[in-house]
């Protein structure tokens, strides 16, 4: 289990918080200090990536930036440990996705009306209360509602986006000066 240095405003010489290119797939090309990945549709199926810090408690809140979403299933949201490399965030008990192709929410294999859909140049906040069992999607600054996240007690949770072979391509903002929007009351910066 990883943990988040003291740095929490973003400043030093990287960010702490970054897509960890050891637990996804090669089928993935990372650039700009691990923050901005792309599928490099180099194989026809999904791929997902995962933050390299996990938390277990508390109120935290980070950005994801789509810079292209070729495929309508390119989904951002939050997944635990056990989850399947290959298969999308919120398939299974324990992962919560917002669809970018027709803003639905994907929570344990079950998709439902949420908000609204998204696409490149969108940024899509996410805040994460593990402490109430609570999800909230923001797409531009605007809540798309708040929703039960049925979080399991003492499980480490991530960020996490599942992005397609289309040439899907997100940047991470985990660190508040990095943040297009204001950080939610009661929430903290992911980094």
């Amino acid at each position: 289990m990883m943990m988040a240095s003291g740095n929490t405003d973003g400043g030093g010489s990287g960010p702490t918080v970054t897509w960890d290119p050891t637990r996804g797939a090669d089928t993935v090309d990372y650039s700009n200090d691990n923050l901005t990945a792309e599928h490099n549709g180099s194989v026809s199926s999904k791929r997902n990536l995962l933050a390299s810090v996990g938390r277990t408690s508390g109120k935290w809140y980070w950005e994801v930036v789509v810079d292209h979403r070729e495929n309508y299933f390119l989904i951002v949201g939050v997944t635990d440990a056990d989850y399947n490399f290959e298969s999308d965030i919120g398939a299974f008990q324990d992962g919560f996705g917002y669809v970018g192709g027709n803003g639905n929410r994907y929570i344990e294999g079950s998709y439902g009306s949420y908000g609204d859909s998204f696409s490149d140049g969108d940024v899509i906040g996410v805040a994460m209360n593990l402490d109430d069992g609570e999800i909230e999607f923001y797409k531009n600054g605007v809540s798309q509602g708040v929703r039960s996240a049925g979080y399991t007690p003492g499980h480490e949770y991530w960020p996490a986006v599942t992005l397609y072979p289309d040439l899907d391509q997100v940047t991470a903002r985990f660190a508040a000066s990095d943040f297009s929007y204001a950080v939610p009351a009661g929430f903290s910066a992911y980094a």
